[in-house]
């Protein structure tokens, strides 16, 4: 079990990298408008099998970091 649990902290810890990586790279070429850009990240559930995408908009996932 503790193997386990070691994989979903290393797996979150990845996706987490990985959504950050969108945050900037999205920060820097959306274009403001009168609507909220909307971007796909990923679950940071940790499960391994995990695959699915969460749509907010940037300030909405600067919130939840």
């Amino acid at each position: 079990m503790r193997a386990r649990r070691q994989q979903r902290v290393a797996n979150e810890a990845l996706v987490r990298e990985v959504n950050e990586r969108i945050y900037d790279v999205a920060a820097r070429l959306l274009v403001p408008n009168d609507r909220p850009n909307v971007v796909g990240f990923l679950c940071e559930c940790g499960e391994l099998t995990c695959r699915a995408q969460v749509e907010m908009t940037l300030a909405e996932y600067a919130a939840l970091r």
